[in-house]
């Protein structure tokens, strides 16, 4: 199907820059070479290399010690060699550069858990709570350690609230039940066993437990974007076309698309059709509604008298 003629130089130009701006940005944050060092840890922790990786995070963090994302990596890599203290230390350093992280208190908790702080590892879990409400996980564990504690009630409503962000979550199904049965509650606690065995003999819910990567979504390590490669200085390309030997007009109204035509990051809707301007601009607001915009007077594109059949490139 022939395609109708079509001139763009701007756009090509302020979607490279646009590009060239975010990479910018995200380097000047961090240092790539830490980025990568962090990224090959979390490839090293997939192959159950788990000193390597922890000495990838900790390099990571050395050649940018503003990493938060490195510093929670090199805690959970130290938890599943079960060095706790130097985990411990890590969490805390990554909770220092974001108080707000879910993801570094949930893991503090679980190395406070796991050397038996109980009191501790329930405020590290409610911190988690407060950063992410919608995190059943952390939840799951504050019952955990209220259990263990002998809060029952507490416990039970911990684990309750858990159900009711995932009712598949059998860990919560099979806790609340001893809860129930421990505070003598039985009316319902072989209601909540069977449920327990239906979601793991069925596999629609997995157990918590006590292996890399199956303590919650949040016990495993996480990588980082890379910024792409800066781009050299780009050739300006002007596209004209030419019309075919004894091709005709077109007389009907040709295709669309979408692109950035005001370089603003909203997708303008683009419609090729017979008029003296053969390209018409329907610019994106941001709010789902569209208005008319004269491209060619803004210079982004070259009007035409009308539509012609597009048969040839010209690079200048």
């Amino acid at each position: 199907m022939p395609f109708r003629c079509l001139e763009i130089t701007r756009t090509i130009a302020a979607a490279a820059l646009f590009t060239a701006t975010t990479a910018y940005a995200f380097a000047a944050r961090y240092n790539q070479e830490a980025v990568k060092l962090n990224n090959r840890g979390v490839a090293q922790m997939g192959q159950q290399f788990t000193e390597r990786a922890a000495d990838s995070f900790a390099a990571a963090m050395k050649k940018d010690p503003k990493l938060a994302q490195a510093a929670i990596n090199d805690g959970i890599a130290l938890l599943t060699l079960q060095k706790l203290d130097e985990a411990k230390k890590a969490f805390q350093t990554a909770i220092a550069l974001d108080a707000n992280s879910a993801q570094a208190w949930y893991n503090l908790g679980l190395a406070q858990h796991a050397g038996n702080e109980l009191d501790d590892a329930l405020k590290s879990f409610q911190q988690a709570v407060k950063a992410d409400p919608a995190d059943p996980d952390s939840l799951y564990f504050v019952g955990v350690c209220y259990a263990e504690l002998k809060d029952y009630d507490k416990a039970i409503a911990a684990f309750n609230a858990t159900l009711k962000l995932d009712p598949n979550h059998a860990s919560a199904e099979f806790q609340l039940a001893r809860a129930l049965q421990r505070s003598g509650q039985r009316e319902t606690v072989q209601d909540h066993f069977k449920r327990f065995k239906h979601l793991t003999d069925t596999k629609i819910g997995a157990p918590i437990g006590l292996a890399y990567g199956e303590q919650g979504h949040y016990s495993t390590v996480t990588p980082i974007e890379e910024p792409e490669a800066a781009s050299n200085t780009m050739i300006p390309v002007k596209l004209v076309a030419h019309p075919l030997s004894g091709a005709q007009p077109f007389t009907t109204t040709g295709g669309a698309c979408m692109m950035d035509v005001t370089g603003d990051g909203h997708m303008d809707l683009v419609l090729m059709q017979d008029a003296p301007q053969a390209i018409r601009v329907l610019h994106a607001k941001g709010d789902g509604s569209f208005t008319d915009f004269d491209a060619a007077s803004a210079g982004l594109i070259a009007p035409l008298a009308t539509s012609t059949p597009m048969a040839s490139t010209t690079w200048p």
